[in-house]
């Protein structure tokens, strides 16, 4: 929504990239831990020590929430603060702080990667080889996100006029 209200203002869309990417994380991460205020959002059924199960019966969001399961929900919270930890620490030392948008995408590329770790842990079955639709979408995701900051930086390499950012 913001990319879109920025081209419809003539903004460097650019420019708002880096200081979106921490709220965006934030947000994703919290909104995960909260479904499990909710038993939303529960993987599949294992044997751990920390599996959720959800007692007594009532609204739960998933189905069979009495069962012990992986809490999916909590894993992809604690991917979605690991990788804004990472955005952070990248922002603060390295060239992807400018602002061309290059540090949204590595976050949001980092994220779909831990988002499909995480899909393994879920009750989806397997589409292409043992990987499930969602860990298909989010591989593309990443290798989408990921290679526009390679080539991004790339680009900014060999244009002449433009600062190295190395």
């Amino acid at each position: 929504t913001g990319i879109s209200v920025a081209a419809l203002l003539a903004a460097p869309v650019g420019r708002w990239l880096p200081g979106a990417i921490a709220p965006v994380l934030l947000v994703l991460g919290l909104g995960k831990a909260a479904q499990a205020l909710g038993g939303s959002g529960q993987g599949s059924a294992v044997d751990l020590d920390w599996a959720t199960a959800y007692l007594p019966p009532g609204p739960w969001g998933s189905p069979g929430a009495e069962i012990p399961a992986h809490p999916s929900q909590l894993y992809e919270a604690a991917i979605a603060g690991l990788v804004l930890v990472v955005v952070i620490l990248l922002a603060r030392l390295t060239p992807l702080r400018r602002a061309d948008g290059r540090l949204y995408a590595v976050g949001i590329g980092l994220w779909a990667l831990g988002r499909g770790f995480v899909a393994s842990t879920w009750r989806d079955p397997a589409v292409l080889g043992s990987l499930s639709a969602e860990q298909v979408i989010c591989v593309a995701a990443a290798a989408i996100m990921l290679g526009a900051a390679v080539e991004a930086t790339l680009g900014r390499l060999r244009a002449p006029g433009l600062p190295n950012p190395a």
